[in-house]
């Protein structure tokens, strides 16, 4: 395929683009955590499936061996209408059913019980710009198209190409040379090539690089990288960090709640974490989040200060101007 890949047509070459983004994009997503799973159970399907499908439950044979399948709830419903009885198969075929918490461990993408709906059409927006991508390199290098009289005509100037493209110095002996310079001979050249859309790649690619950094600052790693001619505040740096990790925090709840359930209806350990590099970024996220708080409190001490420094001066300044009023306390102690 990779040897003929020219040869395809272009819905071919599309479908191609679209899985290999997807994939990438999946595999991006399957290394936010890291698993410590009993002998059986493979994460990286296990976040696959969870990826793809929005659930996934562990329930164990007869036999004691654990399976991982793909499936839903039916069943019974509790007051969230959700059901109670899991109906799943593995990807090999076998059925599996169980009880949800009782001996069915089902696992959620998310709170909301769905799978990774970004997946496809950051995929697909990722294709059409290669595509541009392709379309602007290809317009800006097509050859210009001569038009000449007879066969003879055409057929010298292919050579004269040939020559000019090998290197060589080459020069035409004609006596209606002048005349075609002139235009006076029909002799046309149709100009295809498009040099200037060349400056459109820069766009382009700072277009994919930010559908890149978006779908990554989503899903919890914040790439600040900004093309050079943009202008962006150290204060939108910042609001970006603030929601990096809202979706992976609610999708490692979700897990953790999974392992909790899974460890006490098998007594087996289940557990799960960020992955190193969602570990240091949560840090760095979470250290700037103090930091923040600390500012916000600081500011909101000085200006509780200043406050009350305007109702002292106030009060001095009233005294000042009513000499003659004294506070009854005052009096009553005079009187007394």
């Amino acid at each position: 395929m990779f040897v003929f890949w020219d040869k395809l047509n272009g819905k071919l070459q599309t479908g191609y683009l679209n899985r290999q983004y997807f994939f990438e994009l999946l595999e991006f997503c399957t290394g936010i955590f890291e698993w410590t799973l009993p002998k059986g159970l493979d994460p990286k399907y296990l976040e696959r499936m969870l990826h793809s499908w929005g659930m996934a439950a562990v329930t164990r044979t007869d036999n004691g061996e654990y399976r991982l399948s793909l499936g839903g709830l039916d069943g019974n419903l509790d007051q969230y209408g959700i059901g109670t009885t899991w109906q799943g198969d593995t990807l090999g075929g076998e059925h599996c059913k169980g009880i949800r918490d009782e001996s069915a461990a089902v696992c959620f993408n998310n709170s909301d019980h769905t799978p990774n709906l970004d997946l496809i059409p950051v995929s697909d927006r990722l294709t059409e710009l290669d595509k541009s991508i392709r379309a602007v390199i290809r317009t800006s290098r097509a050859n210009p198209l001569a038009v000449g009289r007879d066969k003879k005509t055409v057929k010298a100037f292919e050579d004269i190409t040939d020559r000019i493209m090998d290197g060589e110095l080459v020069s035409v002996l004609s006596e209606n040379a002048m005349d075609d310079y002139a235009g006076r001979d029909p002799f046309q050249v149709i100009e295809f090539t498009k040099p200037q859309y060349m400056q459109l790649l820069q766009y382009l690619y700072e277009s994919k690089e930010s559908e890149y950094r978006n779908f990554y600052r989503k899903y919890g790693q914040n790439i600040q990288s900004t093309p050079k001619h943009a202008q962006i505040l150290s204060a939108e740096i910042q609001g970006a960090d603030s929601v990096t990790f809202i979706i992976p925090r609610d999708m490692l709840l979700q897990r953790q709640r999974f392992c909790e359930t899974a460890s006490r209806i098998f007594s087996d350990e289940f557990s799960v974490r960020f992955a190193d590099p969602w570990k240091s970024e949560e840090a760095r996220y979470d250290a700037e989040t103090e930091k923040q708080e600390a500012e916000a409190a600081g500011a909101a001490a000085e200006v509780e200060k200043t406050e009350a420094e305007a109702d002292k001066a106030e009060a001095e300044a009233e005294a000042a101007a009513n000499p003659d009023l004294t506070d009854p306390a005052e009096s009553e102690e005079e009187n007394g």
